[in-house]
């Protein structure tokens, strides 16, 4: 299923968000939420490339991939979207969702890993979870290598390989670009660009938006290299 929403860097980017809730399904639609945040915070990257953006389509099987496609005037740009949120991590704010209801929360930590369900709700709401330390370098550590283990999985699949050369978008709820994680996601996407040859013609993106005017987003393309913005353009 193909699911278009036109929309231009004058459009609300809640607007185009609130339009994608009622087409699609959850995790479809989160999908969703992260291209069109991502393409806003850098519309004139791609404007300078590849013309005006003029919309994006979202698609699920059995049209996929790529997971989205971002309409330009002199292009259409597949987008694959791959999360490099710990497995651990989604499945605890899951569990939160669940169950949790109002009550306050400690973060489960992105390098370590509880057994079981039982020990995720000690850990986010008993005081075992004002006792957690997690060191810096193990969460930089856990951050380089969800992004090259990302990387790594997309394009070692037959079907990315068999696709025109896009972006590979890596959200992660938990990057906010501070104790050193700018450092970490440039050294990690640098490494992908040497590394992986069938990355070499595409735009690598690390990316989290968490409010209307803060964001931690970062890419490399191979014709500019590094850029990194943490302010959402309006």
């Amino acid at each position: 299923m193909i699911v278009r929403i036109d929309w231009n860097c004058h459009t609300s980017v809640q607007g185009v968000i609130n339009e994608a809730r009622t087409a699609l399904d959850e995790k479809g639609w989160l999908e969703s939420v992260q291209v069109v945040q991502f393409l806003s915070i850098w519309n004139d990257h791609f404007q300078s490339r590849f013309g005006p953006l003029n919309g994006t389509s979202h698609l699920s099987n059995p049209d996929d991939p790529p997971d989205a496609v971002g309409h330009f005037g002199s292009n259409d740009i597949p987008i694959e979207v791959c999360s490099i949120t710990p497995g651990h991590v989604k499945q605890s704010d899951a569990l939160h969702r669940k169950e949790g209801g109002n009550r306050g929360r400690y973060d489960i930590p992105i390098s370590q890993k509880p057994r079981n369900a039982d020990e995720a709700k000690n850990w986010m709401y008993g005081p075992a979870g004002a006792d957690i330390y997690e060191a810096v370098e193990d969460a930089n550590n856990t951050v380089y290598d969800s992004i090259i283990g990302a990387a790594k999985r997309k394009f070692g699949k037959a079907s990315i390989a068999r696709l025109q050369s896009g972006v590979l978008l890596l959200p992660g709820d938990r990057l906010f670009g501070s104790f050193g994680e700018e450092e970490v996601v440039r050294a990690a996407l640098g490494s992908i660009r040497k590394e992986i040859p069938d990355a070499k013609d595409w735009i690598i993106a690390v990316h989290h938006q968490w409010n209307g005017w803060e964001c931690f987003s970062a890419i490399d393309a191979p014709s500019s290299g590094f850029a990194l913005r943490q302010e959402v353009k309006s």
